[in-house]
């Protein structure tokens, strides 16, 4: 795991505003996670308003679904920005990591953590760059989130937990207490981890699946109790 630079600490959750200025902000991505990193976006500013959205960003050129912003340009937009705010609204978590070296490469902009006005941040929870705690999430207390993570519709995290960078985590899964969970592994909708168990780097746990032993990297398991049913060689992801 990298280690996060300039972790949040957020003793609730409105701790998401870290200065009193406007903070300029675009969304790198298109597609239906764009459009929902959008609607946070909105929900928080109607609670207190914190950014100013500029647009979203992508590879493409060609507009938005209908009833959505133009799309600005790709990441070399934003050159000559450094003030401007970033958040990859990727789903896809080998995406992220390949479109966060992408704009790394070109500028050193910072990239912009968001918490819905909903989630419940415990008491010493950290939250890293980057990543998007989204509505009815709860982390309780001493939870770790690493930079570019998504947490998901009503996901529970509970004490202690770590989660390392680019994991994603679907909606309602439960991960129980002092779960560790490693870089870009895929937390499927509704699964379980039983505390204590530790998930592999960019392994996938299934929908559904309830975990009550560790899982090693790069497998997917699925099932209650989990069962693995593939496996890929390491490094797959820098392909």
């Amino acid at each position: 795991m990298q280690q996060c630079q300039s972790l949040w600490a957020l003793p609730h959750r409105e701790g998401i505003q870290m200065e009193n200025e406007i903070i300029d902000l675009v969304i790198f991505g298109t597609g239906g996670h764009a459009r929902e990193m959008h609607d946070l976006v909105m929900a928080v500013n109607q609670q207190r308003p914190i950014f100013n959205f500029l647009g979203f960003l992508d590879q493409l050129t060609t507009p938005l679904k209908k009833d959505t912003e133009l799309i600005l340009g790709d990441h070399t937009w934003l050159r000559d920005k450094p003030k401007v705010r970033v958040v990859i609204a990727i789903g896809n978590a080998v995406s992220r990591l390949h479109v966060r070296n992408l704009i790394s490469s070109v500028c050193s902009n910072k990239f912009q953590t968001l918490i819905h006005p909903t989630a419940y941040i415990g008491p010493s929870c950290k939250i890293g760059d980057g990543s998007m705690i989204s509505a009815g999430a709860v982390l309780t207390c001493g939870v770790t989130i690493g930079e570019h993570v998504i947490v998901n519709i009503r996901a529970s995290l509970s004490h202690e937990a770590l989660v390392e960078d680019f994991v994603t985590i679907a909606p309602n899964a439960t991960i129980c207490g002092a779960v560790s969970i490693a870089t870009g592994a895929d937390i499927g909708a509704s699964a379980t981890i039983i505390q204590l168990k530790k998930i592999g780097a960019w392994s996938i746990v299934g929908a559904g699946t309830v975990v009550i032993k560790d899982v090693v990297e790069n497998v997917t398991v699925v099932g209650n109790p989990a069962r693995q049913i593939a496996e890929r060689k390491s490094g797959w992801q820098n392909n």
